[in-house]
């Protein structure tokens, strides 16, 4: 097991090709130790878009009758340096690493 620095930001880039890889067919160690990662970062994640709204209900306004916010022109500075605050923001997360050998065939 290791540890890994990463940025918030860092996690929500890795989101998509995760939830990607977690359906290709792989070596059942290989699944596992993905799908264990995944698990990990689902809470900051979770975490990151909770911020997120909170920052859009505080410094913007509600779109009509929709479930979306737009930041008010005045706040869009505050907003903009919040984010970089927010997404800049280093978790420790533990993982263990998979080597290419692991992958077999898959995805090499």
């Amino acid at each position: 097991m290791q540890t890994m620095q990463l940025k918030i930001k860092q996690i929500i880039e890795a989101e998509m090709p995760l939830e990607k890889l977690l359906e290709i067919k792989l070596p059942i160690k290989v699944s596992y130790r993905l799908k264990r990662l995944s698990n990990k970062l689902v809470p900051e994640i979770k975490m990151f878009y909770e911020k997120r709204s909170e920052l859009f209900k505080e410094l913007g306004k509600k779109d009509g009758d929709k479930d979306s916010w737009s930041i008010l022109p005045e706040n869009t500075e505050k907003f903009l340096e919040e984010m970089e605050k927010l997404t800049n923001l280093e978790v420790e997360i533990e993982f263990t690493p998979i080597s290419l050998e692991e992958l077999g065939d898959e995805l090499v």
